[in-house]
């Protein structure tokens, strides 16, 4: 399930609302491009800082992948939100969508199994060894992690607490919210301007 944490509403270019409506017709299909080509950029943004910010031995890179967009037009335009794809490590990593940490850096913290004995750590791939724990719970060895021990065919490795954070000495930055923020800041001036210029070049062929 992915839930949506930005939105943009962008609407008519001013060159084109004194101009015929050929023209009106033309600069809104130029602003439906404009606005999916620069949606595009957002999430390749998206994917890039926060594949260089989380690359821990654990990093599985699963939360920027899960970071998508949908357009929709409008009669004068059109309208776009980003998703991303609800995973439990989104609420320590940022602060939007009611993330549990409201300020940034954080340091290491430990987190505990709330319902369950233990804590399901995912592998980045079914490549990975899964630990193997004997009757009385000391270590057994290991083996191909493929098929889990969660149940869920998920690969990983079960534990009953762990420090997020230990190595890397915590979440200097909140990703997220520092690049919803500046997307928020250009997207709607990055579009306007490449309509402007498509409808400005449009009109001098005419």
């Amino acid at each position: 399930m992915a839930s949506p944490f930005i939105s943009f509403r962008v609407t008519g270019v001013p060159q084109a609302q004194a101009q015929t409506k050929r023209f009106a017709q033309v600069s809104v299909q130029e602003l439906q491009e404009a606005t999916k080509d620069r949606a595009r950029q957002t999430v390749f943004r998206f994917k890039e800082e926060m594949g260089a910010a989380y690359r821990s031995q654990w990093a599985t890179g699963e939360l920027a992948k899960g970071i998508t967009f949908k357009s929709r037009a409008t009669p004068d335009g059109m309208e776009v939100n980003f998703f991303i794809a609800e995973r439990r490590e989104l609420r320590f990593v940022t602060a939007m969508m009611g993330g549990h940490f409201r300020h940034f850096p954080v340091a290491p913290f430990v987190i505990v199994p709330k319902f369950k004995k233990f804590l399901l750590l995912r592998f980045p791939s079914g490549f990975s060894r899964r630990f193997i724990r004997g009757s009385k719970g000391q270590f057994a060895g290991s083996q191909p992690s493929g098929g889990g021990e969660d149940g869920e065919g998920v690969p990983g490795i079960l534990v009953k607490r762990v420090i997020w954070g230990k190595k890397s000495g915590g979440f200097h930055r909140d990703v997220i919210s520092e690049v919803a923020e500046s997307e928020a800041q250009f997207f709607i001036g990055d579009v306007t301007a490449a309509v402007s210029a498509a409808i400005t070049k449009t009109m001098r062929r005419k």
